[in-house]
């Protein structure tokens, strides 16, 4: 069996698999069942408000209670819906001591409900009147009983002859301990590293590993050390969960908690660590079901607008590459349906933004594609057979594809570690599509081609688009100040109108105003948001619950404001005002600064990577590499940003959640197109000849990969079109900032990045810190350079004469 063959039977295996998963089994999971997990936009889910019962709280944490703790609650709430693996919720503060949760249909409504009010109060406490063997003679003893099937710890009083309550017995023994000099409780959650998970002992059993930080180490340390056989007792919530004997000091700050746990309530209770305790109880005040945010008809909108734009997509393939372009037409259906069979294996939970993202993310596969059709092009231009055509155009292209998704990946990552919600969804969804891209491409196209190839199908270079290749002469690196003249001049127009007006922040940061009514008469969220829209309130957020309830969450309004908008939702027809709130965003500061850090941290990661990978001549000459790459990001980001302040200040665009989305996108687009760029100049500058300089190897390079990097920009623009006038109203902000990101990331990849690290280049040469004469070309020119009969490569204007013959060998003078 040859490897061709293995191939096939690998793809048909994938391809039948992901059938299974995408289209047979959810036909056998019975009525009502959907094939994939949606969101609230889509399904809609249950809607909670909690309230912070600051009452039940001791005296004195209720005089040192202030309305602004509330911001940490909602951070632990929002930390701990995005543990139970909800990635489309939504969290806010609610007035002074509320929080309002939004859960999508995908969840365990009552357990999640459940674990969002735990307090989760860790503590680690001394008993210093329990027996041990320091003081067998206490007044009390640890004992264990059963209730059902679980061992409960108690406390004893050998006096009285009863069990005590704990919460009284736990304060005697603070009392005690501070008469001894001793801290009670010794250590708390507080103190805990976000870092605990479900282990098992010898027998099996669940625990639960836990780190300490630093001063919670040491404090743990220091009275382990000085209570060698004593009792500490660790209690969660005011329930004693085991109360082991101090054998030994434990200075390594690291340890586990049993306490007869199923395997699900060890996992839970990692969870609730890692989320961190509730300083106050929550209660549940209201819960409603609530139906989807957004119709039927924004979603048709979208699917439709996302078939036409994938329609023009495939007729350019195959228009322009002709044969192989109807491959990728075969490779992008296979690649549409394992991304789908993954998403569902891994519970991605799907919104309209995010099925325009899917639907962007199709349009991006082609790139892979593109690059390697146009190396083959280049191939059997030389007049190589379509089999070697094929292996080296796929040669060639893997190094540029390669590196290019590493970087996709690395941002992936990072992203997906410390991001939250919609931003850890994204950060999965790229990660897969980068993944499935490359199995398509590398694996899928290659296999299909290599079939023809063997059977003499395709031999005429007229199948394969490839005719005189056209001599292009622009001199771009030359040119390079106008360049960076009309960069500097538009991000300087940007940065002033941001700094002047500022960007239009929408209520997904800024929070808002929410008002609730009831309608006499069933109403739609589509109904409500057009309404809202005719009215002028674009920005407002409708979600309709049970018994035509309405919740509306707009700007920040006032008490006049807020009877406009009732005049304006009357127009459905008589309603009443049940409820007026001031609401936070849904986008909190901690999300915002993670995002910011993971985009800086991927940002000096990605330099480091392209660093290593393009150090030719060593790590210092490939770090130019890297910082051209990271300049042309940081270009691309201030136009977006220039773009939507003078739009928000001229039309009142707004930065919104979506906002970010668009961000992440353009700095996964960016990067990859500048690397492939990067990749031609780096073969050239392996296969430089005598009299090039490094100007003209980069000139020549950006030539090379012109054709691949349009066709990339205008799959991807053919899409965004066919969104942008056929897709739903939600996601025409998020279409416009795409659009802009993919023109300006092209045209950074063309104009910038290059041609800075040509200037870089020359500034070194001219303090002396290259050697003046040029190095000479290997005996053995690459033949994506130079022809086997020593020509140049068709298609690029050579810069120094040659001739037909191949040059001789030159010997080195002794």
């Amino acid at each position: 069996m040859d490897t061709n063959t293995r191939w096939w039977i690998v793809i048909i295996l994938v391809t039948l698999v992901s059938a299974w998963v995408v289209i047979v089994q959810p036909l056998t999971t019975g009525k009502g069942q959907e094939p994939f997990k949606l969101g609230l936009d889509l399904k809609g889910g249950v809607r909670v408000v909690l309230r912070a019962q600051t009452e039940k709280l001791p005296p004195d944490k209720q005089r040192e209670w202030k309305p602004e703790n509330m911001a940490s609650v909602v951070d632990i709430v929002e930390r701990r819906v995005n543990r139970l693996g909800v990635t489309e919720s939504v969290v806010a503060r609610q007035g002074l001591d509320r929080i309002l949760v939004e859960l999508p249909g995908v969840v365990d409504e009552k357990e999640a409900l459940r674990l969002i009010q735990t307090t989760a109060q860790l503590e680690f406490w001394y008993l210093p009147s329990v027996q041990s063997e320091r003081n067998p003679m206490a007044r009390y003893r640890i004992e264990t009983r059963k209730e059902g099937v679980r061992e409960i710890t108690t406390i004893y009083d050998t006096v009285q002859q009863k069990e005590v309550d704990i919460v009284e017995f736990l304060q005697d023994q603070k009392q005690r301990a501070a008469e001894m000099g001793e801290q009670n409780p010794v250590v708390t959650g507080a103190e805990l590293k976000p870092v605990c998970r479900i282990v098992h002992d010898q027998l099996g059993r669940p625990q639960v590993s836990f780190e300490f930080n630093a001063e919670g180490a040491r404090r743990f340390g220091d009275f382990t050390r000085k209570h060698v056989g004593e009792i500490l007792a660790i209690v969660l919530d005011n329930r004693i969960i085991s109360a082991p004997r101090i054998n030994e000091p434990i200075l390594g700050g690291k340890g586990v908690i049993e306490g007869d746990f199923t395997a699900v309530e060890a996992a839970e209770l990692a969870l609730l660590l890692n989320s961190g305790a509730l300083p106050v109880p929550l209660e549940i005040i209201q819960t409603t079901k609530v139906g989807a945010t957004l119709g039927k008809e924004s979603v048709r909108q979208s699917l439709w607008a996302g078939v036409v734009g994938l329609g023009l997509v495939l007729l350019f393939m195959i228009g322009y590459y002709r044969l192989p372009g109807v491959l990728s037409a075969i490779a992008l259906g296979l690649y549409t349906l394992y991304s789908l069979a993954a998403y569902k294996l891994l519970g991605v939970v799907f919104t309209v933004p995010g099925i325009t993202g899917f639907i962007l993310s199709i349009g991006m596969a082609v790139d892979a594609n593109i690059l390697i059709f146009e190396r083959m092009k280049e191939e059997l231009r030389t007049g190589k057979t379509l089999r070697a055509a094929i292996d080296d155009g796929f040669k060639r292209a893997f190094t540029a594809i390669f590196d290019s998704n590493v970087c996709t990946i690395i941002t992936s990552i990072i992203l997906f570690a410390l991001g939250t919600g919609a931003v850890k969804g994204f950060a999965l969804m790229l990660m897969i599509g980068v993944a499935i891209s490359m199995f398509t491409a590398i694996t899928v196209t290659r296999t299909m081609l290599w079939t023809l190839a063997k059977y003499g199908i395709g031999t005429n270079l007229s199948l394969f688009g490839v005719g005189k290749a056209p001599q292009r002469h622009w001199d771009v690196v030359g040119r390079r100040r106008i360049w960076f003249a009309l960069s500097g001049a538009f991000i300087a127009f940007g940065v002033l109108a941001w700094a002047i007006d500022g960007l239009n922040i929408g209520i997904d940061f800024a929070g808002g105003s929410e008002l609730q009514v009831r309608y006499e008469q069933p109403v739609t969220a589509q109904q409500v948001q057009t309404t809202l829209a005719q009215a002028g309130y674009r920005d407002a957020r409708a979600v309709v619950g049970e018994g035509n309830v309405v919740f509306v969450r707009t700007r920040e309004l006032t008490p006049e404001g807020k009877e406009q908008l009732k005049q304006a939702l009357a127009r459905l027809g008589n309603l009443r005002e049940e409820s007026f709130e001031q609401v936070g965003g849904i986008v909190s500061q901690e999300q915002t600064r993670n995002a910011i850090l993971a985009v800086a941290l991927s940002e000096i990661l990605i330099l480091l990577y392209i660093a290593v990978r393009f150090a030719i001549g060593g790590i210092r000459e490939g770090f130019k590499f890297g910082v051209a790459a990271v300049i042309a990001l940081v270009h691309d980001v201030l136009v977006l940003i220039g773009v939507f302040a003078i739009m928000g200040a001229l039309r009142g665009w707004e930065v919104d959640a979506l906002f970010v989305t668009a961000m992440l996108t353009l700095i996964g687009f960016s990067v990859h197109d500048t690397i492939v760029v990067f990749d031609r100049l780096r073969e050239n500058l392996r296969n430089r000849v005598r009299g090039e300089t490094f100007a003209d190897i980069a000139n020549k390079s950006i030539i090379q990969t012109l054709a691949r990097s349009i066709n990339t920009s205008l799959t991807l623009i053919l899409v965004l079109i066919a969104l942008l006038i056929l897709g739903s109203p939600v996601v025409k902000l998020l279409t416009i900032a795409l659009l802009v990101g993919v023109t300006t990331g092209t045209y950074s990849s063309i104009f910038n990045a290059a041609p800075i690290v040509a200037w870089w280049e020359e500034v070194a040469e001219r303090r002396g810190l290259r050697p003046e004469a040029p190095r000479i070309a290997p005996s053995q020119p690459a033949e994506a350079t130079v022809r086997r009969d020593g020509a140049p490569e068709a298609g690029v204007a050579s810069t120094t004469p040659t001739s037909s013959k191949p040059r001789p060998k030159r010997r080195r003078r002794a």
